[in-house]
This record gives C-alpha cells, structure tokens and sequence, in this order.
C-alpha cells in the first residue's frame, strides 16, 4: 500500500467514523475532550491503525499533531472502552 493510497483510506475512515457519530470531520481530526468526540476519534484512530500502513507517528500528525504515545494511549483505551460499550449491548 502506498503512503499516498495509505493516506487516502484513513481520510475515507475518518469520514465513515465522523458519519457514524454524527460529528463534523474536523471534530474527528481535532482536540476536542467531549466524551463523545474521544470515543469517535479513539474509533477512527484504532481502524486507521488497523487497515492501513501508516506509522503512530503518521497516524498522529494526521489526527492534528498527537505524538506515537497519545496513539497509543488512544489505542488502548478506546479497545477498552469498545469493550465495555459491547459488553453493556450484550456483545461480549
């Protein structure tokens, strides 16, 4: 996968999260601290991480200029917070 085909599909996941949670794109890539916009952003950033080739650190200066480690933190919570999410909808 090329960095520019990379760069594209995680655009397009951005765009599929921000329309999922109902939020404007630039939330989704923003720092806003609501909840619902961390959940949102914690999602695109786990999928991104999954379904393309970028590095934590292209990841992060996609998503407004977060260094690897607030990925990572990003990364683990938001599986634990997805986990919880499903566990109370009776998934887990």
């Amino acid at each position: 996968m090329t960095q520019q085909f990379a760069r594209q599909k995680a655009e397009r996941i951005v765009e599929e999260t921000a329309r999922e949670h109902g939020l404007p794109v630039g939330d989704v890539y923003g720092g806003g601290r609501e909840a619902h916009v961390v959940a949102a952003r914690a999602q695109a950033i786990r999928r991104v991480e999954r379904e393309t080739q970028l590095t934590l650190k292209q990841i992060g200066r996609l998503f407004g200029g977060l260094d690897h480690s607030s990925v990572i933190h990003h990364l683990r919570n938001g599986a634990k917070d997805a986990a919880a999410a499903a566990s109370r909808q009776g998934g887990v």
